[in-house]
């Protein structure tokens, strides 16, 4: 005869392993968040930027190969993040924890400017905190999977703990209570920022 599952034990268990997951990554964007909130601590004064012009014709093929063969060819560190075009000239940045580099071309395409930015301490704590996208290199792409699967252990976390709450605790009108402030900050927060 199969052993009889205890629901609560087993729901128990999944709340214990989804807090284990989540604490590191937690513990991680308290701190980096406290630090971005106190700069006055760091230098403020950032490095200055390295710009050089070489000529090198821009290649004709699509955005994503572009992506690519600007990062080999230049020797680019970190992976593409963004591109944007302002009076005709199109801008393409790469970002790592540690610095930023903006490639551009002439209006002939055959000259590109490269802009090597170093970051700063505060600098660099943010770029860790806003980390985010697929893309890059293997541990990159590793490490934003890890961060997705501490964001789903969080979501088991917080309902198993409802459901052990709702299924278990007899007066409830405090857990309601922390419930509704934490959803009342939550929309104030998100009203404020709006609206702002």
């Amino acid at each position: 005869m199969a052993r009889r599952v205890n629901l609560y034990q087993l729901i128990r268990q999944i709340h214990m392993y989804a807090a284990f997951i989540t604490i590191t990554f937690l513990v991680m964007y308290f701190v980096t968040g406290y630090l971005m909130n106190n700069p006055q601590w760091f230098d403020q004064e950032k490095p200055a930027p390295d710009i050089k012009t070489i000529s090198m014709k821009k290649p004709e093929v699509s955005n994503e190969e572009l992506y690519k063969q600007l990062k080999n060819k230049l020797e680019i560190s970190g992976r593409f993040h963004n591109s944007w075009t302002n009076k005709g000239t199109t801008y393409y940045e790469y970002q790592s924890m540690l610095r930023q580099t903006i490639v551009y071309f002439d209006s002939t395409h055959t000259t590109a400017t490269v802009k090597v930015s170093d970051r700063n301490t505060m600098g660099s704590i943010t770029a860790y905190h806003r980390l985010h996208k697929y893309g890059g290199s293997p541990a990159y792409s590793l490490y934003v999977l890890l961060m997705d699967l501490a964001s789903l252990a969080l979501l088991i976390f917080v309902l198993t703990g409802v459901y052990m709450w709702l299924s278990f605790v007899k007066y409830r009108w405090l857990g309601v209570g922390f419930l509704a402030a934490g959803l009342a900050y939550s929309i104030w927060v998100w009203l404020t920022f709006i609206f702002y």
